[in-house]
């Protein structure tokens, strides 16, 4: 099984520090967020990485170099963004087997080795990683018939959801049927469904951030800075 890491991304939201670092290049305290990624996949039996990668990739291949000093074998794909399952075109005639897929920007402590498991046992053609969420509305929402007449009032109710957190297993069919042109994730989901495919959500309450965004980003950073001064 081998590991995949979607690096292309030009990190506009976290534009000033992208002009002059890739966001996968970014500190987490002493290490980067491509370090943090490659020792979780490390860690769960995944050596052989893909890291799809465009924008400033010379710094990024330049620093990470064929992976051997992180204990993986890294192989660079250069690719122009299109989106989170069309970057993934490239490797349609590359893979031979399931392929673990992750966000360059999502960190999580998932268990992607139960994960794979849960993947193997559904005999799914793609599993996606998901994790229980709550959102609070700033209003007071309104439910209203067709006619117009009130039925309810919810102050500032709470939902919940199941949310996306950017990890995901493919089997080598479901690579075949990403277009060359830009593709995201859902629409590559929705495809699969609509032929009748077998996806499956694994649902996780593993520790999950984004630090795709300057906030999240900075907040993190800050906790992996705390720890790393306790050295």
């Amino acid at each position: 099984m081998k590991g995949t890491i979607l690096a292309a991304g030009l990190g506009t939201r976290l534009r000033p520090l992208t002009y002059v670092l890739p966001k996968p290049l970014l500190p987490l305290g002493e290490k980067t967020i491509l370090e943090r990624i490659i020792e979780w996949l490390r860690a769960h039996g995944i050596r052989e990485i893909f890291i799809l990668t465009y924008y400033m990739s010379r710094m990024i291949e330049n620093y990470l170099g064929d992976g051997g000093w992180l204990g993986v074998d890294i192989r660079y794909v250069r690719y122009p963004p299109r989106g989170t399952a069309g970057q993934l075109y490239p490797l349609r005639g590359m893979v031979d087997e399931t392929l673990v897929v992750v966000n360059g920007d999502t960190i999580t402590d998932l268990n992607l080795r139960e994960m794979i498991n849960f993947h193997v046992e559904k005999s799914a053609d793609m599993t996606l990683a998901v994790k229980p969420m709550r959102t609070r509305v700033s209003y007071g929402v309104v439910e209203v018939r067709d006619d117009g007449v009130v039925k309810a009032w919810r102050e500032k109710p709470e939902f919940e959801y199941l949310a996306n957190i950017g990890v995901y297993i493919l089997e080598p069919n479901v690579l075949k049927l990403i277009p060359d042109r830009p593709y995201p994730m859902n629409l590559l989901v929705e495809e699969l469904l609509s032929r009748g495919m077998r996806v499956y959500a694994y649902i996780t309450t593993a520790t999950y951030h984004d630090v795709g965004t300057y906030d999240e980003y900075v907040k993190l950073n800050d906790l992996y800075s705390q720890e790393f001064k306790k050295i």
